[in-house]
């Protein structure tokens, strides 16, 4: 697989901006009268462009229809931060640990991990 982006025209590109998607990969599915999009992963440009640096995320969508249905659910930065968003719960002290049960299933939690 190969994603291009530029800006501007064929002939003349320009440079991609911060928040560009520059490529995904679509995943569908027929609901008995056409192709829905679900979700995909895509690659988003998330700092400053410079000759020869083109900071860029990885973002997963997911959900079950296009719009309210299909939200950016983990992104994992050009500095290798992932966040998963959504985790649902409001903590205290504004933030929480993040956390792997024995299943493998990923959870926050407002105390340290057991």
């Amino acid at each position: 697989m190969l994603f291009r982006k530029s800006r501007g025209t064929e002939a003349s590109p320009t440079v991609v901006l911060t928040n560009d998607f520059i490529g995904s990969a679509n995943a569908q599915a027929w609901d008995g009268s056409s192709y829905v999009t679900t979700g995909f992963f895509g690659f988003k440009v998330d700092g400053a462009v410079t000759t020869g640096s083109v900071p860029t995320a990885l973002t997963i969508y997911t959900g079950s229809s296009v719009g309210a249905g299909r939200a950016e659910r983990m992104v994992i930065s050009s500095s290798g931060i992932v966040t998963i968003k959504n985790l649902v719960a409001t903590y205290t002290n504004g933030s929480a640990y993040v956390c792997v049960n024995n299943s493998g299933q990923i959870y926050a939690s407002e105390t340290a991990c057991p």
